[in-house]
């Protein structure tokens, strides 16, 4: 009898465990989908339909991988029955330990986490054995989890080659403009596909082996790699560029195409490109869209050329920079979107590694 007793009241402690855990139901809020930080995991509803008790909070964040991030824990606080709306501003965190030291410093240094798809689980713990005379709201080791995911506010652009453009180097640089914020701690994946006769470019990224196949972290362009065999003249080309966090991909640009025509000074001259060099024509230009200049790259390493165009005043409106590769460079400076107004004066100055300076003044203006 004694022994039956027991076994009863094992039973009875198990359904009121389990009848306790079923009255504690946690959500996790919508938030920014580009910003996630520590004290967002306090954004919850808890539903509590047992009495007011005292509890903390843990939560632990870890990459869709399984790689951990953070582990929280927050000060106590009082759930009282029926629907907890928290947050930061009624939860305050006692502790924060990083596992990943590099999303810590993507926190610290573009207050949010990285990019990227995480999963975060909540657990509840009462401050006293009993949980205020209620019994055990929530198991030790059972825990809540949500989705959660980061994403950056710009995309990953393509820059140069333009889409359907015809250029005439057969060594092109391949140039793009990075996502903010922490554009500058991705590792950007490039990758050249030729193209075959009656064939899109999204069926031949997905199907053919690349050209070029290259991984730099934090750049915004690469030379043509001189180990490789220069493109030909007549043939059109896929491009297309994936960015990478903590091996995950967090981003990719549209995939473009271009095609190679036969190398020619006097063509190029058709498209009014200008000469930079020492002594340039003092006269201001007209710029339609599109600034077309050369450059002669004599050094034999790979370099770039930055870019600075001011107003009249001296007033910074753009400025960007282009690798270069051995030899003649044609740049197609594509100045739409870059907060120049129509019909207003500018000077476009250029400077390569020698420090030397190069001025073009000109008159802007566009059309859609």
């Amino acid at each position: 009898m004694t022994e039956s007793k027991r076994v009863l009241g094992l039973l009875c402690s198990f359904f009121i465990a389990c009848y306790s855990y079923s009255q504690v139901n946690i959500q996790l809020k919508s938030g920014n989908p580009y910003k996630f930080v520590p004290d967002h995991a306090w954004s919850l509803i808890i539903s509590n339909s047992s009495g007011e008790v005292n509890v903390r909070l843990t939560a632990r964040l870890a990459r869709a991988n399984g790689g951990p991030v953070f582990h929280s824990e927050s000060e106590p606080i009082r759930l009282k029955k029926g629907i907890n709306s928290l947050s930061s501003h009624n939860v305050s965190t006692a502790s924060l330990i990083f596992s990943e030291s590099g999303a810590r410093e993507w926190l610290d240094i573009n207050n949010t986490l990285p990019p990227g798809n995480y999963k975060l689980c909540i657990q509840i713990r009462c401050e006293t054995p009993d949980c205020n005379g209620l019994g055990t709201i929530i198991g030790n080791d059972e825990l809540e989890c949500f989705d959660v995911k980061i994403e950056l506010p710009t995309p990953l652009l393509l820059n140069y080659p333009m889409h359907e453009d015809s250029i005439y180097q057969t060594r092109p640089p391949l140039n793009w403009i990075q996502p903010t914020p922490g554009g500058q701690h991705l590792t950007y994946r490039l990758r050249l596909y030729e193209k075959s006769e009656g064939r899109g470019c999204p069926e031949i990224v997905q199907t053919e082996r690349p050209l070029m196949d290259l991984s730099r972290e934090g750049i915004s362009g690469v030379p043509y790699p001189p180990d490789l065999d220069e493109l030909k003249a007549f043939q059109s080309y896929c491009w297309h560029v994936e960015g990478y966090y903590a091996e995950e991909k967090v981003c990719q640009s549209e995939v473009w195409l271009f095609t190679v025509k036969k190398d020619s000074i006097k063509k190029a001259e058709d498209f009014n490109y200008i000469k930079l060099k020492s002594a340039l024509p003092k006269q201001e230009i007209s710029v339609l869209n599109i600034l077309r200049v050369i450059y002669k790259e004599e050094a034999s390493k790979s370099s770039a050329l930055k870019m600075k165009i001011t107003d009249t005043r001296g007033r910074k409106v753009y400025d960007t920079e282009h690798a270069l590769v051995f030899g003649d460079n044609y740049l197609n400076i594509d100045l739409r979107g870059k907060g120049l107004k129509p019909n207003q004066s500018y000077v476009a100055v250029f400077t390569g590694d020698t420090g030397m300076e190069y001025r073009i003044s000109f008159q802007f203006d566009f059309t859609y």
